[in-house]
């Protein structure tokens, strides 16, 4: 097996990497596989995926790429904040220019697969889903140093909007003189504001559930510590197609409250995209994402309702073919 990268990652020589770090031995039936993954990135960037099988069990699940230090330290204190949710990484090392991050194998499918093949009677995962969300809650602390932390992240958040290299000045502008003011402003509509571990991506494809019923929490990329937790809540319900099912729109906040978190939560997304595509955000998905913040925004000045968000729809056609991002209205 050869993977198409700039370095030789054959089965034979991920092998003896990990035979080198002793984290399997030569009385092993060792085989590895690559587990298919979507990629947007260029390969600096990429992450690539390996089950490893002793015979025809699988143990260990394993991530290589030229750099993965932030991505164990963020899946080691997210799973440190979420034991009985998270699969903690169990052997991290460097091999020539590359990071080796493994951890245990977990037969597990996303929720909505475990939905559709039936590995579990819906109601029982309905219950699990709903408890992992009442022991996230429970996690939840109240902020003791008023809007300080909330304040910090939100600059941080702001800094990564201004270094998107393809937005206009303008675009950016509007963000410096109008976005961001109205966000930090309007802090005090958070009700009871809190903090607590987040994966950053809290989306159906990233909750993984067993035949035993454990569920666990996938994909830490974006792993953070937050002060704006129910933004977990909304991106389920927005990029989530079973969110119906869970009646995860009961979980969102309301009123004026709802408003600020869908400007945030828009507002993170642009800079998601950012990062997931290295620096390749196309003007037809900015030009949505932009539309969607300009009409909040817009909303939350006139102190007019924003409605709870539903799935994600795909993006009207006409803006596939833009190449202006028409922010300015």
């Amino acid at each position: 097996m050869l993977l198409n990268t700039p370095y030789a990652l054959t089965a034979k020589n991920i092998k003896e990497a990990l035979l080198r770090q002793k984290i399997i031995s030569d009385i092993n039936e060792i085989n590895i596989y690559a587990k298919p993954i979507h990629r947007l990135r260029d390969w600096q960037s990429q992450v690539h995926h390996f089950i490893i099988y002793d015979g025809h069990k699988p143990i260990l699940y394993l991530e290589i790429s030229p750099n993965l230090i932030d991505r164990f330290q963020q899946t080691r204190n997210f799973s440190e904040a979420f034991p009985e949710h998270t699969l903690a990484p169990i052997h991290f090392f460097q091999d020539y220019s590359l990071d080796f991050l493994c951890h245990d194998y977990f037969n597990g499918k996303p929720i909505r697969e475990a939905l559709e093949k039936r590995i579990l009677p819906e109601e029982r995962i309905s219950k699990l889903f709903n408890l992992l969300i009442k022991n996230l809650q429970n996690e939840e602390q109240k902020c003791k140093d008023n809007n300080e932390g909330p304040v910090k992240e939100l600059n941080s958040l702001f800094e990564k909007i201004r270094s998107i290299k393809v937005l206009p000045k303008d675009v950016v502008n509007k963000f410096d003189n109008e976005i961001f003011p109205l966000l930090e402003k309007n802090l005090d509509t958070i009700i009871t504001p809190t903090y607590r571990w987040t994966n950053g991506d809290f989306i159906d494809r990233n909750l993984l559930i067993n035949k035993s019923g454990k569920i666990v929490i996938i994909d830490t990329e974006f792993a953070q510590k937050t002060h704006f937790p129910k933004e977990d809540w909304m991106r389920f319900n927005v990029f989530s197609s079973i969110q119906e099912k869970f009646r995860t729109a009961n979980l969102l906040p309301q009123g004026p409250e709802l408003s600020w978190y869908s400007l945030y939560f828009w507002t993170r997304q642009l800079m998601l995209e950012d990062k997931i595509r290295d620096l390749h955000l196309t003007p037809s998905l900015t030009y949505g994402i932009l539309k969607e913040i300009n009409l909040i925004s817009s909303k939350f000045k006139n102190k007019q309702t924003v409605k709870i968000p539903s799935s994600l729809k795909p993006l009207d056609s006409t803006t596939i073919f833009r190449t202006e991002l028409e922010f300015m209205v």
